[in-house]
């Protein structure tokens, strides 16, 4: 009986389609939620209404450090392979 040598390693295919798009929809949705706070910082603000503001400050904050923490472990991560 023959075996046949497989050209592709489909589980590592499989595994950078699944991180890729975890990494792309992940970052994407911090960013989106960090551009929300901000605005409804904004919006709070002009409101009057200063405990919400700051609270969706500090979801902004915290989705900004976030955002710069991937983009800095994906520079770290591609310069370490």
């Amino acid at each position: 009986m023959r075996v046949l040598a497989s050209i592709v390693e489909w589980d590592k295919v499989l595994d950078v389609i699944v991180n890729s798009s975890v990494a792309g929809i992940g970052v994407t949705a911090a960013y989106a939620i960090c551009v929300f706070g901000t605005t409804r910082v904004i919006d709070m603000t002009k409101a009057g209404r200063i405990p919400e503001a700051a609270l969706y400050g500090a979801l902004a904050t915290v989705m900004l450090v976030v955002t710069l923490a991937s983009a800095v472990f994906g520079v770290i991560v591609m310069t370490t392979k």
